[in-house]
């Protein structure tokens, strides 16, 4: 499903969607938005998943890992 909506931006804000669509970065101002859109889902996406991993660093079973690794790191392979 596509739904049309009214957007106000701000002229230097056209102009980055303009200029996206002159360097052939976009089809169209829709085209530009629903670009944008996914780069910020994307980004929360990563985000999201950052946090996890860094949480899994305070838990006690990574922390044993990276002890063992710590302990045979250096006997090399």
């Amino acid at each position: 499903m596509t739904a049309k909506i009214s957007v106000s931006l701000p002229d230097s804000d056209l102009a980055t969607l303009d200029a996206l669509i002159a360097e052939g970065l976009a089809t169209g101002r829709s085209d530009a938005i629903q670009l944008a859109i996914a780069r910020v889902r994307e980004s929360v996406v990563e985000a999201r998943l950052a946090e996890q991993l860094l949480a899994t660093f305070d838990e006690p079973e990574t922390q044993q890992l990276m002890e063992d690794w710590d302990a045979v790191v250096g006997d090399g392979l």
